[in-house]
């Protein structure tokens, strides 16, 4: 039971403690009590925090775990960790995974947990949870008479019964109070009470409360009722609170039937289970307390029935229903028997409500590996380049595939044909029907007449460019790297441990500093212009440079934030959007250094890219703004009507942006690109949109491109391009524009001299994986791993490159199937 008690957080004043915030929820943990035995092979345990009122973006939220240790008044392991509230988890539950070892597994045979969290230093209510102690009772939930199979008819008996049944140490003149909170199908809930001292005759006997249909159950039809009862002992002590009890009111919608997460349409593959099925479970007003049971219904190959499986019932909670739905595992002893059978499936709530069947073949699918994933991981090297694009094929017809696209340890999945690489430091599973690849991150990367590998052991290697190192020599001790990204004249290298090294020109940002040279929290790298930054693990950032005013250095109102979400670079500057959907920037103000006063009051930016001079950002409601050198994109004014924008792509003076309906819009410096050509200003089949230095390209529907802009940078497109219909994706670099066949070779268009005309060897290569563009100098990577780079690069790659930077990581065979 919750608890105000303040004595984990000594000298916090009483005012500090709000009661509106909901205490926390052990999820693992039953009647206030959890068993360590129970747990299994379980290496963490939940905290789940509800949302809270008043819960947005930018808010931060602090778990606090401490206890007292069994048998002796000494404090346990504490754990005090915090995570930002971004736009997106507004109203959603909050979790935050615990170490057995190190944190709960102290507190045995007898200890004493607290938890608590604060937000922004506003403590909630405390949960007190005894460690490897008998659960605490509570007392039975009352019931209403006059209910049949947990169902009230709203319209008779005009008169409802609501019985609470005798509990222990029941007295005369103890208060009790009944609770009756109805919730519409629609609308707030409502909650009814009243309360009478007990009298002499009731002790050791139920009591009953009177309540009108036409209050307690009509205005509730198609809804529910919840009931319980609080008793404050006439002697003294805490008030006691029964269990809840939810009915029906009105007719029941029918069960949905149950949905196998790990399934392939209505087929089932046990050797791509890891540990069991996660069998889904949702239906209309999931209530909190619903008991919930599986059953299982196997048939083996020769068509006998096998023995019928019933799950352990499952007490839905409150974090269940926020989340609309409960999770019962099968284990595999379950399945592996049953291959080449099937098995029909359904759930009851309540003991009394049957879903309907489901069935699914249990079958070894066949792994026809035909999926075909192309595209550069992570954005070109140059700053004002957007993210990468990827797309699915079918690697025999090289038709287009609908994909899911997940990255690894992040829980959102999208679906398309295509998909923007926001974060190509993770590794991104990609899934069509039974077939599952894994990209790795970003292992290519390219700035001025040089180009850096990861190698498949995790060594960087790196050839070419011009008056600063940009060859293996200078990063031979890195290890264990994980990504590598691309300045105008530095590279930088990820560590796995969220260390950074860099190198290149002094003056923007090629040799790390010790304070940053020693942080291992690192998750973003990010070059600009004249300097580098970094966003950390706890939504700090850091920057460096050698000229401070260019972006090297955050200033003090920055560097506190603890909640940022994305950086960008400028040519000298920087923009980094927080998690309550505004921005912050530093740096050069003549080029974006200082958010303008129409900008830094929004609160709903969910995407920001950088040009030479100016920022421009997309705000939730489609529409966009941007600053601060109006003749270099930063007017927005002859756009400022649109509401349908869904991606917006950087030139160094010009910004381009896709629109909902296919086409394209643009602002900014006309002669490069700001203005969008006649021939493509009335299309609205647009699939792709790309920038160079001054000229922007456009990927139709039907595979063919056009561009606009300087047409010494890329800005016409060449008939021996202009003439194909099977381009499949677009890369830009600051004076060129490559393009990626279906067949898998590749074409380019712009100055000849600096990445316009590709090597004849190139040219003839197929089954090419991705195509890189960057300043100055663009680059392939096929399918046998070998990378091949042209314009300005310098020298060849080093030996024990070729074949060596692999594409995908190898196939575990038993990945559970994304859906």
């Amino acid at each position: 039971m919750a608890q105000t008690h303040l004595s984990a957080h000594p000298g916090e004043p009483d005012s500090r403690l709000d009661t509106t915030l909901p205490p926390p929820a052990l999820r693992e943990s039953a009647g206030g009590a959890i068993q360590l035995s129970e747990l299994g092979t379980k290496k963490t345990v939940n905290v789940d925090i509800l949302p809270w009122p008043g819960m947005a973006g930018g808010q931060y939220v602090t778990l606090r775990w401490w206890g007292s240790l069994p048998d002796i008044n000494l404090l346990g392991p504490t754990y005090n960790k915090g995570k930002a509230v971004s736009a997106g988890t507004v109203g959603k539950v909050i979790t935050f995974p615990v170490d057995i070892a190190a944190y709960l597994a102290p507190y045995a045979d007898g200890g004493k947990l607290y938890l608590s969290y604060d937000v922004d230093g506003v403590y909630s209510e405390e949960e007190h949870i005894g460690v490897d102690v008998s659960p605490v009772s509570q007392l039975a939930a009352p019931e209403i008479e006059e209910a049949l199979a947990g169902e009230i008819d709203p319209l008779e008996p005009e008169l409802l019964t609501l019985t609470v049944p005798p509990w222990p140490g029941m007295a005369a003149k103890d208060k009790l109070s009944y609770l009756w909170r109805g919730t519409p199908p629609s609308g707030d809930p409502v909650t009814l009470t009243d309360s009478m001292p007990v009298p002499t005759a009731l002790v050791g006997e139920p009591v009953s409360f009177d309540c009108e249909a036409v209050e307690g159950a009509q205005p509730f039809d198609g809804g529910t009722v919840e009931v319980w009862y609080e008793v404050e002992p006439v002697a003294g002590g805490d008030t006691q609170v029964s269990l809840h009890q939810t009915y029906r009111v009105g007719e029941a919608a029918p069960l949905t039937a149950p949905v196998i997460e790990e399934a392939d349409g209505d087929q089932l593959d046990p050797e791509r289970l890891i540990g069991g099925a996660q069998v889904r479970i949702s239906y209309p007003l999931i209530a909190a307390g619903d008991r919930v049971q599986l059953e299982w219904i196997p048939v083996d190959a020769a068509g006998t029935p096998g023995q019928v499986y019933k799950s352990p019932a499952n007490l839905v909670s409150a974090v269940d229903v926020a989340q609309g739905y409960i999770r019962v595992q099968v284990p595999t002893a379950q399945i592996d028997p049953y291959l080449g059978g099937s098995v029909d499936l359904r759930y009851a709530v309540n003991d009394d409500r049957l879903s309907a069947m489901t069935h699914y073949g249990i079958q070894k699918l066949v792994h026809v590996g035909n999926l075909w994933v192309v595209g550069a991981r992570g954005s070109s090297s140059s700053y004002h380049q957007g993210s990468g694009c990827l797309v699915a094929q079918d690697q025999t017809t090289r038709a287009l595939l609908e994909a899911h696209w997940q990255y690894e340890g992040l829980p959102e999945v999208s679906t398309g044909v295509r998909f923007i690489d926001t974060h190509p430091e993770r590794v991104l599973v990609v899934s069509v029907g039974n077939e599952v690849v894994r990209l790795r991150p970003q292992n290519i990367a390219l700035s001025s007449g040089a180009c850096a590998v990861v190698l498949n052991d995790g060594s960087v290697a790196a050839w070419g460019g011009y008056d600063y190192p940009g060859d293996a020599a200078t990063v031979a001790s890195l290890r264990d790297i994980v990504q590598v990204i691309g300045g105008q004249s530095t590279f930088e290298a990820l560590g796995a441990d969220g260390s950074v090294a860099a190198w290149g020109y002094d003056f923007a940002g090629g040799k790390v500093p010790p304070a940053v040279a020693g942080l291992r929290n690192i998750v973003q790298v990010v070059a600009g212009g004249s300097a580098l930054a970094a966003r950390c693990a706890d939504g700090s950032v850091v920057a460096w440079a050698k000229d401070a005013n260019n972006g090297g250095t955050v200033p003090p109102a920055v560097a506190g934030l603890r909640d940022i979400v994305q950086v960008v670079g400028s040519l000298s500057a920087f923009a980094a959007l927080r998690a309550d959907g505004s921005l912050v920037a530093w740096g050069n103000p003549d080029d974006g250094g200082t958010v303008s006063p129409a900008v830094a009051g929004l609160r709903d930016i969910v995407q920001v890219v950088g040009g030479d001079y100016a920022f421009a950002a997309l705000r939730a409601n489609g529409s966009v703004v941007a600053y601060p050198y109006y003749a270099f994109g930063g007017d927005t004014a002859s756009v400022a009507g649109l509401t349908d924008i869904v991606q917006v792509v950087a030139g160094e003076t010009a910004f381009a942006a896709l629109r909902a309906n296919g086409s394209v819009v643009a602002w900014g410096s006309p002669d490069s690109g700001g203005a969008v050509s006649s021939a493509v200003a009335g299309l609205s089949d647009i699939v792709q949109l790309v920038g160079s230095g001054s000229a922007f390209a456009a990927l139709r529907a039907d595979g063919s491109v056009l561009a606009w802009g300087d047409p010494a940078r890329g800005g016409a497109v060449s008939k021996e391009v202009a003439d194909l219909s099977d381009i499949v994706l677009l890369v830009g670099s600051s004076y060129a524009f490559a393009a990626l066949r279906a067949n898998g070779s590749v074409v380019a268009w712009g100055n000849s001299d600096l990445g316009g005309t590709v090597p004849a060897d190139i040219t003839a290569l197929h089954n090419l994986r991705a195509v890189y563009g960057g300043y100055g100098v663009l680059a392939v990577l096929d399918d046998a791993g070998v990378p091949a780079s042209w314009s300005s690069v310098t020298g060849s790659p080093p030996a024990g490159v070729a074949g060596n930077v692999s594409y995908t990581l190898p196939e575990r065979p038993k990945l559970r199937q994304l859906k």
